[in-house]
């Protein structure tokens, strides 16, 4: 699950504050002995976009923070998504690339 969303930015500049993505357990609890690699990807899209940055991050205590995410192209309703091995996928809310 996202903790911290992705906010509107500015093409190629890294979004702040840091993206921050959870596992979590069937009941929604966060896996703090979770240490595994979580990978985030950009949902597909029509606006060409691409993802940059640092995509794959070791959770810590569950949580994966992802400091440098950027994405190259202006466009509205872009979504990131976060995937790992065994753990159910996540996508973030709608955010704006702004030129």
């Amino acid at each position: 699950m996202f903790i911290v969303q992705p906010s509107s930015v500015r093409a190629g500049a890294a979004i702040s504050p840091a993206v921050q993505v959870a596992a979590t357990d069937n009941a929604g609890m966060v896996m703090t002995s979770y240490t595994g690699t979580i990978t985030m990807s950009l949902a597909p899209n029509l606006l060409g976009g691409v993802l940059g940055g640092t995509t794959s991050v070791a959770a810590v205590n569950g949580i994966a923070v992802f400091t440098n995410l950027r994405v190259d192209r202006a466009g509205v309703d872009y979504q990131l998504q976060a995937s790992a091995p065994s753990l159910s996928g996540a996508t973030s809310a709608l955010f704006i690339v702004t030129p």
